[in-house]
């Protein structure tokens, strides 16, 4: 499978779990497999090991040209 966090680098996640200090925050995908995902918060620093349950994906904006 090799590089399999690849396919969800640079999608835009937002929290979902009960982490209260992660409560409604926004982020990008980092790096990461599709049980552990990496995560730069907007407001946070880097943080790894996210249950995809705890995710919830944002639809890819379209960027205007």
């Amino acid at each position: 499978m090799g590089n399999c966090f690849n396919m969800f680098h640079g999608e835009r996640v937002r929290y979902a779990g009960e982490h209260p200090l992660l409560q409604d925050q926004e982020g990008v995908v980092v790096g990461g497999d599709e049980h552990q995902f990496v995560i730069k918060w907007d407001n946070l620093e880097v943080l790894r090991g996210h249950s995809p349950y705890n995710i919830v994906w944002l639809p890819r904006e379209r960027e205007e040209g």
